[in-house]
């Protein structure tokens, strides 16, 4: 034995790219595999034919000897043979085979199994002959027959050799055989017209004429037989014929047992996929006709189908539901997922007869005035009003004229009936009674797809509306086309608009219209947003008082006098602007109600520590604080604080709620006045109820729109300087150990300069009070403020101070105000 041993030793490695070869390459297309569209098929050796009786012969045999124990593995090629022989294979040699080889069971079996595949006129007129000629048991005719029929061309020779056989005396005694032919020979005729569109309608007189006379003579099953020949046919020569055997197109035929309408509507189905025009009105007038039976109407439906109806069509269809009571029917369409409600207005109509008007049993959530007097001082103007019921799910809306003598109203009704359905009635004129538009809003499925109806139904219309619709409705058909819609006349109600809307996907619509005179549908149009729509097609509404509470006050935040304040600068109720030097530590009044009432109080300071804005509103029987800690807003409610995570807050009558927006915090209350105080770090802003106009005072003014008169003072001095306008709204404090930690006073201050005044030395003091520290406390801050001043001589012995705020204004000139103040220990 040798052994031989070879040792390796590691060098290095090398990393070198392999470098594809350079060479010109043809395109071959992907390499990804494609299956190709055409039908492929096994392939299957031919054979040569030189003598076919004697090849059909020696293939015969074959089959015999080899396939008695078990099938051999040639056996399919062979019969496949045996097939292609006998299609070579004249009359004459077929008959021979055939003469040969009868008596013997396996080659009979054979013969039979291989000539209906043959396929061809000449097998058929063989098989027919043998049958005739008592050479085929009546399994074997069958068998052969029907498997032929489905085999061979279908051309007028073969058609013809079929309606002898069928007509033939020996058949009519055998019922089940004649049924056979006959259904074969419509079949044929199916099969030709396939290929020659233009086919005659003489095929089918024969046929006609049998239908005929077995109505006549009331022959049932002769007639189910020639209907169901017909509907094999599907010949649209058929129509007329089958028409009379429908129900509800003739009276006799109603009278016709339910089995014979349902072959007659069945018989329409073939003809339904050439024709639809023909065929689509009459299955739809059997589909709406509520007389006829539930079966006959849902097989009506089968065949509405293969016309392929339209998507207006569609909606006209799920339209008529609404209404149906049929329930065997309702099932068929699947109607617990159909977009329908009969009873919207039926409802809706129980609804306003237990209360016409919300306002008699609800408060309301808001109200709007629009409002001016005339020179004659009669008012004119109009009033909105807003409910809601929460147990009913009712929304009311109430306008109407507030001049005398006029009745016009406008009624705006809404009820969510479920969660599939609303319903709402606007009507107006004369006490809301000269007209009125329903609207009705369903959610469902339309089809396999969430979906929404919307329906506008009217009785009486301006002649206004009425006339420019019409114009309208002259450009529709043009402007639907340009906008890709798909366009017909139809016979819709006169007084109803229509509008389905079926989501295919949550970013495409497939819309149908329906108005007067036409029907407009459009499928598949895109969405630039997703619609939040439930799968059950179910309405995603919900009418809580959190939605009402920021519809309302979106519309306040709208109408209402605003004042606020960003950066130490105020906009007042009259959208006028000045910057407030504010003091600090003492209360300015922001906002209050000046009647005797005194319904409310807004006052404002700017903290000592902090020098963040502190708000303090008094109003009922509490005490609101809203201040800031950090940037974070915060609410006492007197003198307790109240958590954020416990908002919102309200007051046990109702009339007072604190809650959370935006950045900060919001109190409400519009019944004592003040519509919104909002409060966040460095902003506020006052909402004050519309009936409180020209009704306040303080910083904020008296929201009446007189801009000239915005700086009037506590004492009603209309000063020109708005620094002495906000301080005259300062609180002043009685002594520098006031709980309010201001130590501020309002005094009128001595001029501190010579004057001469006519002539005269003078000595002068200001007629508007002027900010000052207390006394035995010093200023630390001071502002500039434009004051006017009285002057006497000198001499005068008259006290300068009595009814000063009273007198003239003999000069005006600038002096300081205090806004901030340090006091000693000592201090008075």
């Amino acid at each position: 034995m040798m052994e031989a041993k070879q040792i390796l030793a590691f060098v290095e490695i090398e990393k070198t790219p392999v470098v594809p070869n350079k060479a010109d390459y043809m395109a071959r297309g992907s390499l990804q595999y494609e299956f190709s569209t055409e039908i492929l098929q096994t392939p299957i050796q031919l054979i040569k034919i030189s003598n076919a009786p004697a090849q059909i012969v020696e293939v015969l045999k074959h089959l015999v000897v080899n396939n008695v124990a078990m099938v051999h593995d040639d056996a399919p090629l062979k019969f496949v043979q045996l097939v292609q022989l006998l299609r070579a294979a004249t009359l004459e040699n077929i008959e021979d085979i055939w003469t040969q080889f009868k008596n013997e069971p396996v080659y009979r079996r054979w013969i039979l199994d291989a000539l209906p595949a043959v396929g061809t006129p000449v097998i058929v007129k063989f098989i027919k002959e043998k049958f005739l000629a008592g050479e085929l048991t009546l399994p074997e005719f069958i068998q052969a027959l029907v498997v032929a029929l489905q085999m061979v061309t279908a051309d007028l020779d073969t058609i013809q050799l079929t309606a002898s056989l069928a007509w033939h005396e020996k058949l009519s005694t055998i019922p089940a055989l004649h049924d056979v032919v006959m259904l074969g020979y419509g079949s044929m005729i199916a099969k030709h017209c396939v290929e020659v569109p233009t086919c005659s309608a003489e095929l089918l007189g024969p046929i006609h004429e049998i239908a005929a006379e077995a109505t006549s003579k009331n022959n049932i099953p002769e007639i189910t037989l020639a209907l169901k020949v017909l509907g094999n046919a599907g010949h649209p020569a058929s129509l007329k014929p089958i028409m009379k055997l429908l129900p509800g197109m003739r009276t006799a035929a109603t009278s016709l047992p339910l089995s014979v309408q349902v072959d007659a509507i069945l018989a329409l189905r073939n003809i339904a996929k050439k024709e639809p025009k023909l065929v689509q009105p009459v299955a739809l007038q059997l589909v709406l006709d509520r007389s006829l039976h539930p079966e006959v109407r849902m097989v009506a439906c089968i065949v509405l189908f293969e016309t392929k109806p339209s998507v207006a069509l569609m909606s006209s269809l799920a339209g008529s539901l609404k209404t149906e009571t049929n329930m065997q029917y309702m099932a068929h369409h699947g109607s617990s997922k159909a977009v329908s409600s009969g009873s919207a207005a039926s409802s809706f109509e129980r609804f306003q007869k237990q209360a016409k008007y919300l306002g008699n049993t609800v408060p309301p959530v808001f109200v709007i005035i629009a409002r001016a007097v005339r020179v004659d001082r009669k008012l004119l103007g109009y009033q909105l009003a807003a409910f809601f019921d929460k147990p009913s799910a009712r929304v009311q809306l109430i306008a109407s004229s507030i001049a005398e003598n006029d009745n016009w109203k406008l009624c705006a009704d809404g009820v969510l009936l479920s969660k599939h359905k609303v319903t709402t009635k606007v009507a107006w004129g004369t006490e809301c009674q000269q007209y009125a538009v329903i609207t009705k809003a369903e959610a469902g499925i339309l089809g396999e797809f969430p979906a929404v109806r919307l329906e506008w139904e009217w009785e009486e219309l301006p002649i206004l509306i009425t006339n420019y619709a019409k114009k309208l409705s002259k450009h529709i058909p043009m402007a639907a086309l340009q906008a890709g819609f798909r366009f017909e006349r139809a016979t819709n109600s006169e007084k109803e608009i229509e509008l389905t809307v079926a989501l295919p996907s949550k970013r495409s619509l497939n819309v149908i219209v329906r108005v007067p005179e036409m029907t407009l549908s459009r499928i598949a149009i895109p969405l630039p947003v997703t619609v939040p729509i439930n799968p059950d097609g179910t309405l995603s509404i919900h009418i809580d008082q959190d939605i009402l509470f920021r519809v309302q006050n979106y519309i306040y935040d709208c109408t209402t006098a605003q004042c606020s304040m960003m950066q130490d600068t105020i906009t007042t109720f009259n959208n006028r602007r000045y910057k407030n030097e504010m003091p600090i530590s003492c209360y300015q009044v922001l906002a209050q109600d000046c009647t005797p009432e005194l319904k409310f109080v807004v006052l404002l300071k700017k903290d000592e520590e902090s020098e963040e804005n502190h708000l303090n509103i008094k109003l009922a029987d509490i005490n609101v604080d809203l201040y800031a800690l950090g940037t974070q807003a915060k609410v006492k409610i007197n003198e307790m604080e109240v958590p954020i995570s416990s908002l919102p807050y309200q007051h046990p009558s109702g009339s007072i709620q604190i809650r959370e927006k935006a950045d900060g915090l919001s109190l409400y209350a519009s019944g004592h006045g003040l519509q919104e105080v909002y409060f966040a770090s460095g902003h506020w802003k006052i909402q004050v109820a519309d009936w409180m106009k020209g009704q306040t005072c303080g910083l904020c003014g008296k929201a009446d729109g007189e801009i000239r008169q915005e700086y009037t003072t506590p004492s009603g001095y209309l000063t020109k300087n708005s620094v002495s306008f906000a301080h005259s709204w300062v609180l002043p404090a009685e002594s520098c150990r006031d709980a309010s930690q201001c130590r501020m006073k309002l005094e009128s201050v001595k001029l501190e300069k010579q004057v001469i005044l006519n002539g005269q030395e003078s000595k002068c003091y200001s007629v508007e009070p002027v900010l000052r520290c207390l006394p035995g406390c010093k200023p630390i801050r001071t502002t500039p403020v434009t004051i006017g001043y009285h002057c006497l001589s000198t001499l005068s012995n008259l006290n300068m101070l009595d009814g000063i705020y009273e007198k003239s204004v003999d000069l005006r000139e600038t002096t300081d105000a205090h806004v901030a103040c340090r006091c000693s220990e000592q201090c008075a």
